[in-house]
């Protein structure tokens, strides 16, 4: 950003003053960048109060019960991240569910206390949610595979650690298989980014180029 921001306010102005002497009217692109370069230098207070203000916004919308909800939401569903945060989320509920089952403490304080560990309202109000049938003495996996939250292979291996009478182990165990594959997803996700990032400074470089030198073209 700092090579872009040098190139609009240093070097294109340069440039656009030469090619301006042979030729009247710049291209379209270099024309557009040359404006908002002006435009910014001018007003780059606007652009940051502009900026700021939005982000004041979005901080105070999610720190509302219906923004965190909705955030959360995105969270679980967004493209790539999503899986990754899900999976996040449902470990540490295993995990605490687990030891907390593993230490004596019965079901319903069990689910109540990793309901605050998730750290993901929507998940959260889904395991308060199962509470209320567990009371009914309905199962643990019926209502977390009712809530559509839980990826099925989760409460199919509660369903299986409660048939056994295991399901404390089977929840640790669950919570590092899924640390794992965490793990393993962030480790993809890095090895994207990267070429990513390198494939939008190139952009951002051509860009420039293109921009600098299109109006020799043109002339």
């Amino acid at each position: 950003m700092v090579i872009f921001n040098v190139n609009l306010t240093f070097i294109l102005p340069q440039f656009v003053g030469i090619f301006a002497q042979f030729s009247g009217k710049l291209p379209a692109l270099t024309n557009f960048l040359v404006v908002f370069t002006k435009l910014f230098n001018k007003y780059w207070y606007l652009f940051f109060i502009t900026f700021a203000a939005i982000v004041f916004v979005f901080l105070t919308y999610i720190r509302t019960p219906n923004g965190k909800m909705n955030f959360d939401k995105f969270k679980l569903n967004a493209p790539i991240i999503g899986g990754i945060n899900r999976k996040i989320a449902v470990a540490r509920f295993t995990r605490m569910l687990g030891t907390l089952i593993k230490s004596g403490v019965p079901i319903l304080e069990a689910l109540d206390v990793s309901s605050n560990t998730i750290g993901n309202l929507v998940i959260s109000l889904a395991v308060t949610n199962a509470k209320i049938k567990i009371k009914e003495k309905q199962s643990i996996s019926g209502p977390l595979a009712a809530s559509g939250v839980f990826p099925p292979m989760v409460t199919q291996m509660i369903m299986a650690g409660e048939k056994s009478g295991e399901l404390e182990r089977i929840l640790i165990n669950f919570s590092e298989f899924y640390d794992q594959e965490v793990d393993r997803s962030l480790e993809r996700l890095a090895s994207i980014i990267k070429p990513l990032m390198i494939a939008f400074i190139g952009l951002i470089v051509g860009i420039m180029i293109i921009v600098r030198y299109l109006p020799i073209f043109n002339m």
